[in-house]
């Protein structure tokens, strides 16, 4: 989790770093560096997002099998199913609240990926245009 938390980190810094940069700069290499590293870190993200899938749906499947067994627990001591629904519900209120968690950690790590994918696509037109803007002075030159 850690190391999660350093890749959102450093994935920050770029965007700060991106947003910051002054009207005319010109260094394609060092834009090109770090469309790598974000680009990386979008692997990385990518990777974190898939796991909270995983996790995601296993706390659904976890959320109805418990429900689906108090329900029926309930249901043998002689609750009617309305009855058992409502007390099988209230015991299953922790699972619910991690369900919901990690329904919330995934849907903001498919947000935050991607919003660094655009911002990837940005960094590829703006490398493109000074490359496009190099060459023609170079045309001009000759």
């Amino acid at each position: 989790m850690n190391d999660d938390i350093e890749i959102f980190e450093k994935i920050e810094s770029i965007i700060v770093w991106y947003n910051r940069l002054a009207k005319g700069f010109q260094d394609i290499q060092c834009l090109i560096d770090v469309r790598r590293k974000l680009a990386t870190y979008s692997y990385n993200v990518a990777e974190i997002t898939g796991n909270l899938k995983i996790d995601f749906d296993n706390a659904i499947f976890t959320r109805k099998n418990e429900f689906a067994k108090a329900k029926s627990k309930l249901m043998k001591e002689g609750f009617s199913g309305t009855e058992a629904e409502a007390k099988a519900e209230i015991q299953i209120e922790e699972i619910r609240r991690i369900e919901s968690s990690l329904s919330g950690s995934y849907s903001k790590s498919k947000l935050l990926l991607s919003q660094i994918n655009e911002i990837l696509s940005t960094l590829n037109q703006h490398i493109a245009y000074l490359r496009s803007e190099k060459e023609a002075v170079n045309v001009s030159q000759n």
